[in-house]
């Protein structure tokens, strides 16, 4: 089994490749727009993109994935938690859930319903059963649980927050029962608007989140939690509300970035 991370500078965003080469397979988690970099990746591998997952209906980026399942053929595995909420998925894919779990070759990927930056918001425990098939090596981690901080609650507006925040709480105390020595994969690091604070590395450990990260000292009560995470939370973008709306829609298959068609010689020569 291997990670491949892939970032995005500009928004500090991280999308990830995890795959088995004995199986020939390979998912792909949140990516950005430009879908190009992922299907090149596969093809440098020899590996096929089986899958596309995400964590959450994203507000700060459009999604390439819809366009990348349809133009590699690959499952698209999306959260079943945003039934009635203001954001809702509308084009198709496959409902996920709890508990439910994509498998290739050595590589297990369980989701985990981590609600708070959104109420439809999962991470992902991955398993390379080759070494364990009971604990997880990796946490895909989403915009949960940054390096040194949480997301931040408010996407949904000032009226649902406070609510997110203490859903945000609940999705801390279910990292109790997971090992230390778990690898913490996130979906932004600093200089992301989708939390505060956000540490300079890219990847932590659990067991060291619990020592440095803020809001999961246990010490602190829900009460205290919940006014802490709302106290921290950055400007709010106002294009997050356009984006979140653009993603649950399904940005529009594009094909390819516009203007990176070649031009022939001919054409060229005549202009």
């Amino acid at each position: 089994m291997f990670i491949e991370r892939f970032e995005d500078k500009g928004l500090a965003q991280y999308a990830y490749a995890i795959g088995c080469p004995g199986a020939g397979k390979m998912a792909v988690i949140d990516p950005r727009r430009d879908i190009d970099v992922f299907i090149d990746y596969a093809k440098a591998q020899g590996l096929e993109i089986a899958y596309v997952l995400e964590t959450h209906i994203h507000a700060d980026f459009a999604s390439g994935a819809r366009e990348l399942a349809e133009r590699t053929g690959a499952e698209l595995w999306l959260s079943d938690y945003d039934t009635g909420e203001t954001f809702e998925v509308q084009f198709p894919h496959r409902p996920m859930r709890d508990g439910d779990t994509v498998a290739f070759g050595a590589v297990k990927i369980q989701a985990m319903h981590t609600p708070g930056h959104t109420p439809e918001h999962l991470s992902f425990l991955v398993y390379d059963t080759n070494r364990s098939a009971d604990v997880p090596m990796l946490f895909l981690t989403g915009d949960f649980l940054f390096v040194g901080s949480l997301g931040r609650p408010d996407l949904l507006g000032e009226d649902a927050k406070r609510a997110l925040a203490h859903r945000q709480y609940q999705s801390v105390q279910r990292l109790r029962d997971l090992p230390d020595g778990l690898e913490i994969h996130p979906a932004h690091g600093a200089g992301s608007m989708c939390g505060a604070g956000i540490g300079g590395r890219p990847v932590s450990t659990l067991g060291y989140e619990r020592i440095a990260n803020p809001f999961l000292d246990p010490r602190l009560t829900e009460a205290q939690f919940v006014e802490t995470l709302l106290a921290t939370v950055p400007p709010f973008p106002e294009y997050y509300k356009r984006m979140k709306r653009v993603n649950a829609e399904g940005p529009r298959v594009l094909g390819g970035l516009p203007g990176m068609t070649p031009m022939p010689v001919e054409r060229f020569k005549l202009a």
